[in-house]
């Protein structure tokens, strides 16, 4: 009880902290509202993954014309990404996430209330009560009960990479499923959870090809979801691209990140 009422004291001293400074610089909150407001554009759109997509290109170009490069913000397109999926579940569950601080962890997570079961959305944080120990891009499941967690999907968010590093990719969603058969304490009643794989591949112009790469994922990976953004041109006046959705057996003709979106919610309602 001792230790709960510290954590609480100095959660509410860096929250007094973040206050103080957003009232100091309060652009810097303004900026992620009106960030914020392009998953809320996305989410009235027949074609979200475009918008979000644009708005990270435009970032990196914005960032190159006024620092002269735009490498190591690719944490950006998690930020649309991770917001857009909570802003969806949201929207098509009728539910409201919570931020959670957890003892000991500098990351947060999201909580939800459903059917009286709890709704679990995690950002780059391992989720040992679910079995898994590397930190997926985005983790949903549902909470049971505070010692188990029963994962719904797995994201891997990914821009233009070698062959190498999507080979290392698959390992890793492999290594994923094999830790889950074996975390027996969880409550499996349809097989594994969803694995997705969201891709944006900004240098197919240049003569790159990954359609193996692909195969290999959705013939390796039980229950996988592939989301293929194709760029074809991408120059100062003229952006052309193409999405690509599959499940595991075939192409999902016209679909999108709301199509994965739509089979996630329906899992969590008839959980």
């Amino acid at each position: 009880m001792e230790e709960k009422n510290e954590f609480n004291k100095q959660l509410i001293k860096m929250q007094d902290w973040s206050e103080e400074l957003n009232n100091q610089i309060p652009q810097i909150h303004e900026s992620f509202i009106k960030l914020d407001s392009i998953v809320e554009k996305a989410l009235e759109s027949n074609k979200p993954d475009d918008i979000l997509t644009k708005a990270y290109f435009l970032f990196i170009h914005s960032l190159k014309e006024l620092k002269g490069t735009g490498r190591n913000i690719t944490a950006l397109s998690e930020f649309f990404y991770v917001r857009y999926v909570l802003k969806y579940l949201e929207k098509h569950l009728g539910i409201k996430f919570k931020t959670q601080h957890p003892k000991k962890r500098k990351s947060v997570y999201f909580i939800a209330s459903i059917n009286k079961n709890k709704i679990f959305l995690s950002s780059d944080i391992s989720i040992k009560d679910a079995g898994i120990s590397k930190m997926p891009d985005i983790f949903v499941g549902i909470k049971k009960d505070e010692k188990s967690i029963y994962p719904i999907a797995i994201f891997e968010i990914k821009l233009h990479q070698s062959k190498k590093k999507i080979s290392n990719l698959i390992t890793r969603f492999l290594n994923y499923q094999d830790d889950l058969k074996q975390n027996k304490s969880n409550l499996w009643n349809e097989g594994l959870p969803y694995f997705i794989w969201l891709y944006q591949n900004y240098a197919r112009y240049e003569g790159q090809n990954f359609d193996e790469e692909f195969l290999q994922f959705r013939k390796s990976i039980k229950n996988s979801w592939l989301l293929v953004n194709e760029i074809t041109k991408w120059t100062s006046d003229k952006y052309e691209n193409y999405i690509k959705c599959y499940n595991k057996d075939s192409k999902v003709p016209n679909g999108s990140i709301n199509t994965i979106l739509k089979e996630i919610a329906k899992k969590i309602q008839n959980f």
